[in-house]
């Protein structure tokens, strides 16, 4: 039966399917390779953090009084 299929594709079907069937591969590592460094335990904004920002201390945050330094024209 495969062989029935296969034979009544074309060389140009076979190396279509062939190379597409690549390309699925390589996108399925990239994928997983991508993933392997991820942290699954990760938690955006997590209570330390935000507490540190929120810190009466922190002399780093947003000034709105601040001006935004003008850029100086290079010569």
């Amino acid at each position: 039966m495969i062989n029935r299929l296969i034979g009544g594709l074309s060389t140009r079907q076979k190396v279509l399917y062939i190379v597409m069937a690549l390309v699925a591969v390589y996108i399925v590592w990239y994928v997983v390779d991508s993933l392997e460094g991820l942290d699954p335990d990760f938690q955006p904004g997590a209570r330390g953090q935000l507490e540190a920002q929120n810190s009466p201390g922190n002399t780093m945050g947003f000034d709105p009084t601040k001006k935004t330094p003008e850029a100086v024209p290079s010569k």
